[in-house]
């Protein structure tokens, strides 16, 4: 593990420390990657394995979230401090970890990553870097993104009593990523 968190390999580790190594029988998803979206990745690649077989491809399973970080999490273009968190959340929730950015950088909050949120992003963190405005103020940023994702997780457990079961899992889960973002804060805003 490098000494920030900011490269696509290094965050894809991370995701799949969290998501586990087995499949979820559930939703039908392996490590995270559900039929529907790996369906998608099938179809950008122009053909792949089927989902079934991903548990004896790691080599997929890394190509899947290289392509999943860049098309739905839009990683590369946020600084490199703020990846993982904004990844991580990409993962079952890729709309709602969208308007968390959106609501940070003062887009309008509809989920979908376009050119005017693609605009505001850049905006925002070129005239807030953490050279400018503090290790602190970076800080606190991951803290709110953290706090709205436990919200949304609140919010969709309260709604529906069949996530409830879920929640205590999902609370934990962005504790260990805000507290693994916070260690990994260093201010390095360079991609890799």
């Amino acid at each position: 593990m490098s000494t920030t968190l900011n490269t696509v390999r290094d965050i894809i580790d991370k995701i799949l420390e969290n998501e586990g190594p087995d499949w979820n029988t559930e939703e039908n998803s392996y490590r995270g990657i559900m039929p529907e979206t790996y369906k998608e990745f099938c179809e950008d690649a122009g053909s792949c394995i089927p989902h079934p077989e991903l548990g004896s491809h790691p080599k997929t399973v890394y190509a899947f979230y290289e392509w999943y970080l860049d098309k739905k999490a839009h990683v590369s273009e946020l600084p490199g401090y703020f990846r993982y968190m904004h990844a991580d959340f990409c993962v079952n929730a890729p709309a709602p970890a969208v308007k968390i950015i959106q609501g940070i950088v003062g887009a309008q909050k509809d989920g979908v990553w376009g050119s005017k949120t693609r605009q505001a992003v850049a905006k925002f963190f070129s005239e807030n870097t953490p050279e400018s405005r503090g290790k602190d103020f970076v800080n606190k940023l991951l803290v709110k993104y953290n706090d709205e994702r436990q919200a949304y997780y609140k919010h969709i457990s309260a709604k529906n009593s069949r996530n409830e079961k879920y929640l205590k899992g999902w609370l934990a889960r962005c504790e260990r990523v805000l507290k693994t973002a916070l260690h990994y804060n260093c201010c390095d805003t360079n991609s890799n």
